[in-house]
């Protein structure tokens, strides 16, 4: 059993070490001088630099190197001006294509503000050319943009497929509680769906393209044709599993229990939780039985 000591709430570490059976984890502060509030979502470019990048929800984000005796941490790309940040509002995910060391392209997804108008926008930036610690703000491509009602539920990560290279986009149901305008089963909008896109391509008048396996190209009942999977609450974080290719999408619930969805091809109208983590009496069930309930139902189920 490995024991983890939790001595900090953030914690950047700059790779990951392969273990032994049995030997602890110990959490460490990697760069003790330094405090970013707020920070919301952390990444690597997979360039072999071994750089983290830090990303802070008022449209920051922070890229730290080798130099663990910094008192500041470095500015890669500030677009605070853009954001509106509060709440669960802000900037909120950060990917890095998979062929960044050559075309130095990165993708934000943030909320934005137009009069009363919140909305949620995906955008792709360029690295600086002569910097490779900078970011262009100058260098912003909408590909795309979509509407939110109330000012919660807007989940967003974003990441790349390791097997497709498309971008995959987390978006909530659009907020308030228990869904009123049942987004969530509503196809003709983006919102309570995983979103899959091609951004190496283009169709039409678009700034991506859609692929061809989404579940509802060509249709004719006026579904978007950018969902992956839909039927999700707030679908906050998500991460694929590198040896599997699944897509985990963790969805948070409305008040005693939290779900850990596993999207699929076979799998991707989510109306009822594939893991469901509940509280009883202040305490979290084991997330490692319900996991293994799950894929044990899953093996029966397909």
């Amino acid at each position: 059993m490995k024991t983890i000591y939790l001595s900090v709430i953030l914690t950047f570490t700059t790779g990951l070490v392969q273990l032994s059976s049995g030997q602890d984890v110990v959490l460490e502060r990697v760069y003790p001088n330094i405090s970013i509030n707020n920070p919301v979502d952390m990444q690597h470019a997979n360039d072999g630099s071994g750089r983290i990048f830090v990303v802070r929800q008022s449209g920051i984000i922070y890229v730290l190197g080798s130099d663990q005796s910094i008192t500041t941490a470095p500015e890669f790309i500030d677009i605070s001006s853009r954001v509106r940040a509060g709440g669960e509002r802000g900037l909120l995910g950060l990917a890095f294509h998979p062929g960044y060391a050559v075309n130095g392209f990165f993708y934000v997804y943030y909320t934005a503000e137009t009069g009363d108008q919140l909305r949620s926008v995906i955008s792709r930036f360029s690295v600086d050319p002569d910097d490779p610690d900078l970011g262009d703000p100058a260098s912003e491509l909408v590909l795309l943009e979509f509407d939110q009602p109330y000012s919660n539920h807007n989940a967003g990560q974003i990441a790349f497929g390791p097997e497709d290279g498309y971008l995959y986009i987390a978006s909530g149901d659009g907020g308030s509680g228990g869904d009123p305008d049942n987004n969530g089963q509503d196809r003709t909008n983006l919102l309570g769906a995983i979103i899959r896109i091609d951004v190496d391509n283009t169709t039409g008048d678009l700034n991506y393209a859609i692929p061809a396996g989404n579940p509802f190209v060509g249709n004719t009942d006026g579904f978007r044709e950018e969902i992956y999977a839909w039927g999700l609450r707030n679908p906050w974080r998500m991460s694929f599993d590198p040896t599997t290719g699944w897509l985990w999408a963790p969805d948070v619930g409305q008040g005693g229990s939290e779900e850990i969805n596993i999207i699929t091809f076979n799998y991707r109208r989510i109306r009822l939780p594939r893991v469901r983590i509940s509280r009883t009496s202040g305490q979290l069930l084991l997330l490692r039985l319900c996991i293994r309930q799950y894929v044990d139902a899953r093996l029966r189920r397909y």
